[in-house]
C-alpha cells in the first residue's frame, strides 16, 4: 500500500492548497506583492509531502518549484526590466518539469491510442492558437523578442508532452498531467493579461490559483510514479 494514504502526509499538502487560498484573498484585502511571503512556504510543504510519501529527495521538483517562485517573482514585479533573467529561470523550470516526468516518458509503450487521436490534434491546434494569440498581443511589449519566444518554443514543448503522455501511456494517473498542462496554460496566460493587458485584482487571482492548482497537481502526481510504473505493463492501460 502506498504510504500516500497516510493522513499525516497529506497533512502538508493541505497546508499547501490552505496557503494557496490565503494567497488568492491576500491582492483583495492586501498589497498583492504581500503573495511572495506565503508562496515559498507553500511550496515548501508540497516539497516535503512528496518527499515523505516518496522517500526520496527529489532535487528536480525541488529546482521545479525555485524556478517557478523566482519566475514568478520577477514576472510580477518588473517584467520588462527582468526580462532576461526572467526567461532563463523559466526556461530552468520547463526542463526540471520534464526531468520529473521522466520515469514516465522512458516507459516504452509498444501501441499507440488512436481513439484519442482527434482530441489530440484539436487540443495541440488549440494550444498552438492560444500561445500564439498570447505572444501576438504582447509581442509589442516584450524588449527581448528572440529569448521571449525561445521560451515561448520550450514552454509549448513541454506543455504539448503532457498532454502527449497520457494518449500513449493510458494509465488512469496519468490524467493529471492533462491537469497540469491545462492549469500551467490558463496561469501564464492570465498571468500576461493581468501584467500587459488587463490590470484587475480577478485576474491576478485566477492565475494565483492556477499555478497553486497546478504545483499541487504536480506533487500527487509524484507521488504515483512507483503505481504507474509497476501498473503500466497492463495492456488495458497501453
Amino acid at each position: 500500500m502506498l504510504r500516500e494514504n497516510f493522513t499525516g502526509y497529506r497533512l502538508h499538502r493541505s497546508i499547501s492548497i490552505l496557503l494557496g487560498f490565503m494567497m488568492m484573498l491576500i491582492p483583495v484585502f492586501f498589497d498583492q506583492n504581500a503573495i511572495f511571503y506565503l508562496t515559498p512556504f507553500g511550496s515548501l510543504f508540497l516539497f516535503i509531502y512528496v518527499f515523505k510519501v516518496t522517500g526520496k529527495f527529489s532535487i528536480s521538483f525541488l529546482i521545479f518549484l525555485a524556478a517557478t517562485l523566482l519566475s514568478e517573482y520577477l514576472f510580477l514585479t518588473d517584467y520588462e526590466k527582468n526580462i532576461t533573467l526572467t526567461c532563463l529561470v523559466s526556461i530552468i523550470g520547463y526542463a526540471a518539469l520534464l526531468f520529473i516526468m521522466k520515469p514516465v516518458l522512458k516507459k516504452r509503450v509498444t501501441a499507440f491510442s488512436k481513439h484519442n487521436l482527434v482530441e489530440l490534434i484539436v487540443g495541440f491546434i488549440t494550444l498552438s492558437f492560444v500561445l500564439l494569440y498570447i505572444v501576438y498581443l504582447v509581442m509589442p511589449f516584450i524588449p527581448e523578442t528572440s529569448l521571449f519566444l525561445l521560451t515561448v518554443v520550450v514552454f509549448g514543448i513541454t506543455m504539448s508532452v503532457c498532454f502527449i503522455i497520457p494518449n500513449y501511456n493510458l494509465h488512469p494517473d496519468n490524467v493529471g498531467l492533462i491537469m497540469i498542462g491545462g492549469s500551467y496554460i490558463a496561469g501564464t496566460v492570465f498571468g500576461f493579461i493581468y501584467y500587459f493587458l488587463y490590470n484587475e485584482i480577478p485576474m491576478l487571482i485566477m492565475a494565483t490559483f492556477m499555478m497553486v492548482f497546478m504545483k499541487v497537481t504536480l506533487a500527487t502526481y509524484i507521488t504515483r510514479f512507483k503505481r504507474i510504473e509497476k501498473e503500466s505493463a497492463y495492456q488495458e492501460y497501453i
